[in-house]
Parts: C-alpha cells; sequence; structure tokens
C-alpha cells in the first residue's frame, strides 16, 4: 500500500528535477560536444513529465525490500522509503561542496528515469495487459507480435529490465556530457562541480545494463 510523499520527500524530488532544469538553462550558453540542442530539449521534456506525475500524486512512496530503490505500477512511482541507498532529506544542500546531498542527487535522478521507462512502457493497459496476454497465451507467436508491433521482444521480466537500465544509463550518459562541459566552459553556473561530476558518474555506472543483466 502506497501513501502520498510528505513535505520532506516531496522537497527532495522537486529539488532534484529543479537541479536538472538549471543544468540544461546553463547549457543554453554553450556547445556540449556530444549532446545537442534537440537531445537536451529531450531531457527536459522528460523532467517535465516527470514534474507532472509529481503535481499528480504519481510519485510516492511505497515501503519494500532495502535492496529495491523502487518500483511503478499503471499508478505511478513508488519510491521505497525502506532502502538505505539514499536520502530523501527535503534539502539537498547542494551549494554546500562538504555537507551536500549529492550522491543522493544523482541516484534518485537515475532512479526516476528507469522508473519513467517502465511507467511509459510497461504499464497500462497495452504496456502491461495486453503484452502479458500475447506472451502467456501465445507464447512465441505472442513475442513475434509484440516484435512486429513494438520493434522489441520483452521475453521476460529481465528483458524489461535491462531495457530499462539502458534507457537510463543512455539519458545519464547524455546528462553527463552536459554536466562536464558545463563544469567545463560554464563554471560559475553549477556550485560544486567536483562532487556532481563523481556522483553522476557513480549513478550512470550503476544504470548500465551489461555490468548489471549483460552477463
Amino acid at each position: 500500500m502506497s501513501r502520498p510523499l510528505n513535505t520532506q520527500e516531496s522537497q527532495t524530488i522537486t529539488q532534484s528535477l529543479g537541479f536538472l532544469n538549471k543544468l540544461f538553462d546553463c547549457a543554453d550558453a554553450i556547445d556540449v560536444n556530444g549532446v545537442d540542442k534537440d537531445k537536451i530539449a529531450d531531457l527536459r521534456r522528460c523532467v517535465s513529465e516527470l514534474s507532472d506525475m509529481l503535481a499528480k500524486g504519481q510519485i510516492d512512496i511505497k515501503s519494500n525490500s532495502e535492496s529495491v530503490q523502487a518500483e511503478t505500477d499503471r499508478h505511478g512511482i513508488h519510491v521505497n522509503d525502506a532502502q538505505s541507498m539514499f536520502s530523501l532529506p527535503g534539502d539537498l544542500m547542494l551549494e554546500n561542496c562538504e555537507e551536500g546531498y549529492f550522491s543522493s542527487l544523482w541516484l534518485i535522478i537515475a532512479m526516476l528515469f528507469h522508473e519513467k521507462y517502465h511507467f511509459k512502457h510497461h504499464t497500462g493497459f497495452w504496456g502491461g495487459v495486453v503484452k502479458a496476454t500475447f506472451h502467456l497465451f501465445f507464447g512465441t507467436g505472442g513475442l513475434l507480435l509484440d516484435e512486429v508491433l513494438d520493434g522489441s521482444t520483452h521475453r521476460s521480466w529481465l528483458w524489461k529490465e535491462f531495457k530499462a537500465y539502458a534507457h537510463a544509463h543512455l539519458a545519464m550518459l547524455k546528462i553527463g556530457f552536459t554536466l562536464e562541459d558545463v563544469c567545463k566552459k560554464n563554471p560559475n553556473c553549477i556550485p560544486c562541480c567536483e562532487q556532481h561530476l563523481q556522483w553522476q558518474r557513480d549513478a550512470m555506472n550503476r544504470q548500465d545494463p551489461w555490468s548489471t543483466y549483460g552477463q
């Protein structure tokens, strides 16, 4: 059973998404190597959609096992308040290079991109019910139809996780390129660049599908 975010938890998610918008604003003044304006616009769009989900109460809290950051169903993204990987302190203190919650910031961002992919592609009537029915009752035929209609074969829960990790890893890679160039070319725009660069890379590497599910 999920519950709404409390004020502290909501502030943490809001600040995390707000940081990304600030980063993209900082990137407007420079050319980012490897990430053109259209790709940054796509990232902005995803952040806007996540903000809309937050405003609608589609990001909430649901206790789970300690190893699970979050889970997603047709109702939205359910952040696990029993996990120990990141904190939801309210103020992430991103201007305090010594005490700021930089690791939590970037783990939350990566988690939101990961779970947003699940929400868009693996829930609802088509993503959840119809595909599951084809796979259950039609076996290989259902998988082949899924391949034709969706362009990919969702062989199992494991495959869906692989795709969500791949999507989040690619998004974090683009964000990482943006962060690096902002820190080099517009260094006064983002405080504590060294801390952001360190923990952004860590969060990105945790979303690498080949190290997670590619063995």
